[in-house]
Order: C-alpha cells, then structure tokens, then sequence
C-alpha cells in the first residue's frame, strides 16, 4: 500500500511581537539615557517661581548664592574677586561662558545685585536668573 504524502506549502511569516518589545526596549532607553545628560551644575537652593520660564540645554557656569550669603561657582566656593577672575580666565580661554545664576529665595539681595554690578564692570552681559517652572493652572 502506497500512501502519498502530500506536501503542504507553508509561508514564510514574521512574528511582529517581539520585535514591538525590541523596539519598545530601545525606545525607553534612550528615554533614560536623554534624562541623564541633562547636568545640574549649580547647588540645590529653593528657587523663586516663574510662570514664563525656558529651559535651556546648553552648556553654562552657574553662579548660586545661598540662604546665608556664600557665593559658589559649580559648586566650589569663591569670593566675588575670585568670581570675576574664574569667569575672565574662562573668556581668555575663547569660550564666552553662559552664565546662570540662582539664588535661593532667602538670599540677599545686595548680593545679587553686587554680583550683576561685578559682572557687567567685566562685560559679561549673557546672565540668565534659574528658577522654578511655574504652575498655570491657578
């Protein structure tokens, strides 16, 4: 008895799933590996709110100023002099630096103000304020 084996033609098919779950995967990684290349340089003071602040994503030297008065330049302590001297040295180098400043709510303002003035006695004239993003919803 002979018996015939028929056979059947299969087509080929892709498996959509995992490559969702690949693509997902890939997908949340770079949305963390995005997260961390934002560096906070300054030092964590509470901030004054803004409703129309921007976020910038460009390299800068953050100035702080605490509750207590202590002016600190990427988190290292300076006097106003030595302020203005870090930030001069930085120019000769060719890199005009951005400069933000933060000051805590509680800070003086004689040494926000004194800060300015020094700045501008050296023609530093790109200073932006950081602050807090604002709530729109009242």
């Amino acid at each position: 008895m002979r018996l015939s084996v028929a056979k059947r033609s299969r087509r080929a098919h892709i498996d959509m799933v995992p490559l969702m779950d690949s693509m997902f995967l890939l997908l949340v990684f770079f949305i963390y590996a995005m997260l961390a290349m934002v560096v906070h340089q300054g030092i964590p003071v509470k901030l004054p709110e803004a409703l129309t602040a921007t976020v910038s994503q460009k390299p800068y030297t953050a100035i702080s100023v605490t509750a207590s008065g202590d002016i600190l330049v990427n988190k290292r302590t300076m006097t106003l002099a030595e302020l203005v001297n870090y930030l001069s040295t930085q120019r000769q180098k060719g890199a005009e630096p951005d400069i933000y400043l933060n000051a805590d709510v509680q800070a003086e303002y004689g040494w926000i103000v004194a800060i300015l003035d020094a700045l501008r006695e050296q023609q530093f004239y790109n200073i932006s304020f950081e602050t807090t993003g604002g709530d729109s919803g009242e």
